[in-house]
């Protein structure tokens, strides 16, 4: 979902190390995407901490130099094979996971994302079920999704 790739502002130099997401130095800058199709929303089961396993918007972290609304794009493609055209803001959230250890001394945050939702509109692409064995997507009804509650986006 966040491997290493050539993005934006990357050049021919060295490949850096992507962020630390557990145990950051400063909280993580991502997005997310809510997907409509008629009375459904587009989830993903994340494949990754934190909320490994369980059902969430799509999307991730942006890279270097990458603007929002393009990691958007980006994010939904990867994560479900969906084309989309973002159509405005949905809200912004401050995610704040406390160290498991941080009353007693340990690191105080475990995770820390800023995460930016679009409202997105499906243009193109297809739906693949599952992208890997462990991250598949579909459409599903609100109620549905009350039973296997997204975690927000990593997210």
């Amino acid at each position: 979902m966040d491997a290493v790739r050539p993005g934006p502002a990357r050049g021919p130099g060295p490949v850096l190390m992507p962020p630390a997401r557990e145990y950051p130095d400063a909280p993580r800058a991502a997005v997310g995407a809510v997907v409509l199709d008629e009375d459904r929303v587009l989830l993903v089961r994340r494949g990754q901490p934190p909320g490994l396993g369980k059902w969430s918007l799509p999307g991730g972290l942006l890279d270097l130099g990458e603007r929002l609304e393009d990691a958007v794009v980006r994010e939904v493609e990867e994560e479900s094979g969906l084309r989309v055209q973002v159509l405005g803001l949905c809200g912004v959230i401050d995610r704040v996971i406390p160290g498991e250890h941080a009353d007693s001394g340990g690191p105080a945050v475990r995770y820390h994302w800023v995460i930016v939702d679009y409202v997105a509109a499906v243009v193109g692409g297809e739906l693949r079920r599952a992208v890997t064995p462990r991250m598949p997507a579909s459409f599903r009804s609100p109620s549905s999704a009350a039973t296997k509650p997204p975690t927000g986006s990593p997210r």
